[in-house]
C-alpha cells in the first residue's frame, strides 16, 4: 500500500481467482498422467480443502506426495491414493483463515445454522441434528457447508474443518446473542429429555448423549 501511494514504483496488480473443480481436475489429471474420471474424487477433496486457491492447492498436493499419501505404484504403474485418508487431513491455517474471512457474506439463515453448531464446540453428532430441527428447520441440510470447506462429515460426526472457523463463527455473535442461543439450545435439549422420561422416543440419540450436549452448551442440568 505504501509503495502504491508513493508513486515511486510502477505496480501492476493481478487478480487471481479461485480455480474451479474442473480446473483442479484437469490439473491433477495432467500432473499424475491419469484420465480425468480417475482423479475426479481426489480433485473434489483437494478443491474443498483449498477452496480452489492455487497456492494452497499446490502446497497440499506437494505435501501429499512428500508424505506418501499419494504414491507411485510400480505394480499398477500409476499413482494411487486413499480418498478417505485425504478427506480427514486437517484444513491448513491459511485456508481456514481464507474461509473465515468469507463467512460474513453468508445469508442470515446459513449463519444461523453454523452458529447453532458452533455452540457445541468443534464437532457434534449427526443424530443430534434431528433434535435441533425445531430450532432451525435447515439444520439437516449441511452439504453446502461441506462443499464450501466449512464443515466436514463422516462416521456420524459433523465437525468444523478447522477450529479457527468455529471460533470465527462463535465470536461473530455478541455476548447477548450467545447467551440467548445457549438458552434456546438448553431449553430444547432439556425438553427432549423430559419427553424421553415420559416415554417418548428420542430418535437415535441417547439420554446420556443429550446430557453431554447440555454440558457442552454450558448449561447445568439437575435431571441426572
Amino acid at each position: 500500500l505504501q509503495l502504491r501511494l508513493s508513486g515511486a514504483i510502477n505496480i501492476s496488480e493481478i487478480a487471481v481467482t479461485s480455480l474451479t473443480k474442473a480446473d483442479v481436475t484437469e490439473m491433477i489429471s495432467t500432473e499424475l498422467r491419469l484420465p480425468r474420471r480417475k482423479v475426479r474424487d481426489l480433485a473434489d477433496v483437494v478443491h474443498r480443502k483449498t477452496t480452489g486457491h492455487a497456492f494452497f492447492l499446490v502446497e497440499l498436493l506437494n505435501s501429499l506426495l512428500r508424505d506418501g499419501t499419494i504414491s507411485y505404484s510400480s505394480r499398477r504403474r500409476c499413482y494411487v491414493w486413499d480418498n478417505d485418508s485425504i478427506d480427514f487431513i486437517q484444513t491448513s491455517d491459511g485456508v481456514a483463515g481464507l474461509i473465515a474471512s468469507k463467512l460474513s457474506s453468508l445469508s442470515y439463515e446459513s449463519r444461523r445454522v453454523l452458529r447453532i453448531l458452533s455452540c457445541f464446540g468443534t464437532q457434534t453428532d449427526e443424530p443430534l441434528l434431528e433434535i435441533l430441527q425445531p430450532l432451525e428447520a435447515n439444520i439437516m441440510d449441511l452439504d453446502e457447508y461441506v462443499e464450501m470447506g466449512i464443515l466436514e462429515r463422516g462416521g456420524g460426526i459433523i465437525l468444523f474443518a478447522h477450529d479457527l472457523i468455529q471460533e470465527e463463527i462463535y465470536t461473530s455473535m455478541s455476548l447477548e446473542e450467545r447467551e440467548r442461543l445457549h438458552l434456546e439450545l438448553g431449553d430444547l435439549l432439556g425438553s427432549s429429555i423430559d419427553q424421553y422420561s415420559e416415554g417418548a422416543p428420542l430418535t437415535s440419540v441417547s439420554v446420556e448423549s443429550l446430557a453431554d450436549d447440555l454440558d457442552r452448551v454450558g448449561l447445568d442440568s439437575q435431571l441426572f
